[in-house]
């Protein structure tokens, strides 16, 4: 089976701080789903999640 990844679906960021920031841009854009995978819970800006609509749902996998 072939992966139907393309060249948008893959991020190339150089630091932690620019990664969390794409995070937050993604946060923002979301419309129905949306799947956060990071190390640590403390990455992840709740203020960000706490702003987005009530009808999105939300899956967060992390190792605490």
């Amino acid at each position: 089976r072939v992966s139907q990844f393309t060249m948008r679906d893959i991020w190339f960021i150089g630091s932690i701080e620019s990664a969390k920031a794409h995070i937050n841009e993604q946060i923002s854009k979301a419309k129905m789903r949306l799947l956060i995978i990071t190390p640590q819970l403390t990455d992840i800006d709740v203020n960000a999640l706490q702003k987005i609509p009530k009808f999105i749902n939300i899956r967060i996998a992390t190792n605490y």
